[in-house]
């Protein structure tokens, strides 16, 4: 039997909680700041993090680790809630500055389908890459 410190660095555009997956199938839910101790019957096992569809790449939990950190992608979660900000602001565009200004109705086009392309890329492709597990062993 081994003991495990989870910890969930506290973070303010991470609000939602995770669920920590162990690979004999048991769930552990953490907040936001949230510290837990966990004991583990089985090393070593595989470890990995999940918010809704986004995860973290799987860890190996083995007799030397004593820690595991959990923290959002801090460049992804910025750019992500400044995409949506964009995102809306381009579709808010009134329609009679595209009649008045072509270049501005372009401008919206273009701005709509890299913000479109971008989230393609980083919440789906890239999906396993938004949380952080960082592993704390003993020397």
């Amino acid at each position: 039997m081994k003991e495990l410190i989870i910890r969930r660095v506290h973070q303010n555009y991470g609000m939602l909680n995770y669920k920590i997956a162990i690979e004999n199938g048991e769930t552990i839910l953490i907040r936001n700041g949230e510290t837990k101790n966990v004991i583990l019957d089985n090393i070593p096992v595989k470890v990995y993090a999940k918010q809704t569809w986004l995860k973290s790449k799987s860890v190996t939990v083995d007799d030397s680790t004593t820690e595991l950190i959990l923290k959002n992608d801090v460049i992804k979660g910025r750019t992500a809630f400044w995409a949506m900000v964009l995102f809306i602001l381009f579709l808010l565009l009134p329609m009679e500055l595209g009649d008045i200004y072509p270049i501005t109705k372009t401008i919206g086009v273009a701005g709509c389908s890299i913000i479109f392309l971008w989230a393609i890329y980083a919440m789906v492709i890239k999906r396993d890459e938004w949380i952080i597990i960082e592993k704390k062993t003993t020397a």
